[in-house]
């Protein structure tokens, strides 16, 4: 197929814009926004949250996600190479680290999720459940089980030739496994299980939230309705002649041996929920937020991934479902890899702790650059 017949298709050229602009932008985003959340989630009052852990291994995920796979997409439509295509083992190894960086964001997110759960189900328990020790053993079973799960493109996968050199099965065997096989195990593993799970786990830690505030409400309700018989009785004895708190401040004759510990202190009474609630309210939040954005920009591809076979089945020798497809692929990737971009966004945007500590970082330089100039300005 003639690279020039391509061009004639809009679809086509769009989707090689796509890749030309749009990778580069999210590489960046990702790459600032990905470098920022280690530094804030590994500052010390962070640090020490499984939580926290998590998230920062989620984000060395995302940068390796980038640099594996969008990268090779920009290097292709803007200098013409193909990393795969550059040798048999260039095209294992590469899809190897791409799909297995994928996997490994996806089931970090799943832990953090399901560590979420235990800490609103269990508050009891949690410091025993859920420890930092404990959390570096389940990520390194995660790297270790999604290694096992990717090593079979070692085999399974080799250059091949049809209208250009590229990176797939070479026997019947292989073509079927890598084209009608591999896409529903992989779908199953990398989406449909991981949002079982994180959808269980949060609409149990949001139960888990509603009751928690509704037995909040009830409680501070009757402690205001106690309140305020108790202090409308001692209201009546000590004050029986005036509507209002005046008398605190200038109190009757009948009054005067009142001590001022014993007089009636005149405040609403306010409620509001406790810090520790108020923190894993924030946490939902941002996990909640997290957990969306993964669902919507990950599971196009994946359905694109399972019905290509069915949808463009002779994408390598008709030029129009080559455009077709090429545009295709291009808008599920972009939106995939979004996700791996714009997580430092969502904390900012739903995390109040971490923008308490993303400001303390700037804060602090920009307090040491006031102290150098002055330091420099007396000598």
């Amino acid at each position: 197929m003639e690279m020039e017949h391509l061009e004639e298709y809009t679809q086509y050229v769009f989707a090689n814009y796509m890749w030309t602009y749009g990778s580069p932008i999210l590489i960046v985003i990702g790459t600032i926004g990905n470098v920022l959340s280690i530094v804030v989630l590994l500052r010390p009052r962070l640090r020490k949250s499984t939580t926290m852990f998590y998230l920062t291994c989620l984000s060395f995920g995302d940068l390796f996600t980038l640099y594996t796979g969008l990268l090779r997409y920009w290097i292709h439509s803007a200098f013409k190479i193909d990393v795969r295509n550059l040798s048999n083992g260039a095209c294992k190894v590469h899809t190897f680290l791409v799909y297995l960086w994928l996997d490994f964001t996806v089931w970090v997110l799943v832990s953090v999720t399901v560590d979420r759960c235990i800490s609103v189900s269990l508050p009891f328990r949690v410091k025993r459940l859920c420890t930092i020790q404990r959390s570096r053993i389940v990520v390194t079973i995660i790297w270790g089980i999604m290694f096992i799960k990717n090593m079979h493109f070692f085999w399974t996968l080799s250059l091949v030739e049809t209208w250009k050199y590229s990176c797939g099965g070479s026997s019947p065997a292989e073509i079927h496994f890598l084209h009608f096989v591999w896409p529903w195990l992989d779908m199953a593993t990398f989406c449909i299980i991981p949002f079982t799970i994180m959808i269980v786990c949060n609409i149990k830690i949001i139960y888990k939230m509603v009751k928690a505030q509704r037995k909040l409400h009830a409680h501070n309700k009757s402690f205001q309705n106690e309140n305020a018989t108790e202090h409308m009785n001692d209201f009546q004895r000590q004050i029986s002649y005036s509507p209002n708190c005046l008398s605190a401040q200038h109190p009757s004759p009948q009054n005067t041996s009142t001590s001022r510990r014993e007089r009636p202190i005149c405040r609403n009474v306010t409620t509001s929920s406790t810090p520790g609630t108020s923190k894993i309210s924030s946490l939902t939040a941002m996990l909640l937020a997290v957990n969306t954005v993964f669902l919507i920009t990950t599971l196009p591809v994946q359905v694109l991934l399972i019905g290509e076979e069915y949808w463009f089945p002779n994408r390598d020798i008709s030029a129009e479902q080559i455009a077709w497809y090429s545009f295709w692929w291009a808008l599920v990737n972009m939106l995939q890899y979004l996700n791996n971009s714009i997580h430092f966004v969502l904390y900012c945007l739903t995390g109040p702790r971490f923008r308490h500590e993303l400001r303390g970082i700037f804060r602090r330089k920009t307090r040491v650059g006031v102290m150098k100039e002055q330091t420099q300005t007396e000598f």
